[in-house]
């Protein structure tokens, strides 16, 4: 398990008020005296998509808020189509944003293009990006993922169902492989019946959830921070229509009133929200390039634990807690099913 380690002008302000997707304007941004300004550009999602961009947003504000920052020294722009995010990052270093950052991994991809242009300007990224003006954000992401397999079978095997869900973003990537594991561990039996969705839209993943949930999938888990919404939203209608179905999804953010059996606590909720705070204090990430420092590892000493847990019996609790002290003492290696299909490839060929 990965440790934490320390590892234009007139044009864009037109279009800014155009779009009208920032929290504040350019204007105030610059007439503020602001002992650090602080920036954030989504990526499509927006900035209540209940998962990254949310979480994000909310560690800025709360940030500000214990620093007594003026409402004008921290900003945010929403993009609407990927259109949006070469002249929305180029707008945070036009304003001489001190740091900005960048979530999704989405818009991290055209980071690299515009950051050069602003050497002055930090920002914090999602991603692996060869610019030495950003500092990438990399999770551990296996023993969660593998938690909250754990989690699914439990509560299958606790309803006698045979079949939970999963949705990711593409097929056959190590966070679907280490949530299969986790099933594995608790029920083989269970079968698991998958989707992924790419960028889908809010409606179409709520569709696929829709289908998975009529082929039987008695716990749905969605992998990717942009699948929570529509997942939630048909969960949510068909619990309040008295189906037995659930949901676990990697967001902090989502409601709890109990239409979802869990939120598994990681990087991208808790330690999300850590890392942004420990960058932005005295400008950290200033810091860090200056050193040399070019990734920051997010990761948990102790494992990790769930929140939202009234839908889960003591009995199940436990379990989690077992296996999970399992992992932090390597007597469950996450990702060995990986090894056995590259040796079954092998052997083919």
């Amino acid at each position: 398990m990965k440790k934490f380690m320390k590892g234009i002008g007139a044009l864009a302000i037109a279009l800014l008020s155009l779009v009208g997707c920032t929290s504040k304007s350019t204007q105030q941004l610059q007439e503020a005296k602001c002992p650090i300004k602080i920036g954030l550009v989504t990526d499509t999602n927006g900035i209540d998509d209940m998962g990254i961009n949310q979480e994000s947003w909310n560690a800025i504000s709360a940030y500000a808020k214990d620093q007594g920052l003026s409402v004008s020294c921290y900003s945010y722009l929403q993009a609407t189509s990927e259109s949006d995010f070469i002249p929305f990052l180029s707008q945070m270093g036009e304003d001489e944003m001190d740091i900005v950052i960048v979530p999704g991994s989405t818009i991290s991809s055209v980071l690299e293009e515009v950051a050069i242009n602003y050497p002055s300007t930090s920002y914090v990224a999602i991603a692996s990006i060869e610019a030495s003006n950003v500092v990438a954000v990399e999770f551990d992401h296996d023993s969660p993922m593998y938690l909250a397999g754990v989690t699914a079978a439990l509560k299958a095997v606790a309803a006698q169902a045979n079949k939970v869900g999963y949705i990711g973003y593409e097929e056959s990537s190590l966070n679907e492989i280490a949530f299969k594991e986790g099933v594995a561990y608790v029920a083989p039996e269970l079968e698991i019946l998958s989707s992924y969705v790419g960028d889908s839209s809010v409606e179409d993943t709520q569709k696929v959830a829709h289908d998975l949930y009529n082929e039987g999938a008695y716990v749905i888990y969605a992998d990717s921070s942009s699948n929570i919404l529509g997942v939630y939203n048909e969960t949510s209608t068909r619990r309040s229509n008295g189906e037995d179905v659930w949901l676990i999804d990697l967001s902090e953010e989502l409601p709890v009133e109990g239409e979802y059996v869990s939120s598994v606590l990681i990087g991208i909720s808790y330690d999300m929200g850590t890392v942004i705070r420990n960058c932005i204090k005295e400008k950290r990430a200033l810091t860090l390039i200056k050193e040399g420092i070019k990734t920051i590892y997010m990761g948990n000493d102790t494992g990790y634990s769930l929140v939202n847990t009234n839908n889960l019996s003591p009995e199940m609790l436990v379990t989690i807690s077992e296996i999970n002290e399992k992992i932090i003492h390597g007597e469950i290696v996450i990702g060995s099913s990986i090894v056995e299909i590259e040796e079954e490839n092998t052997e083919k060929e």
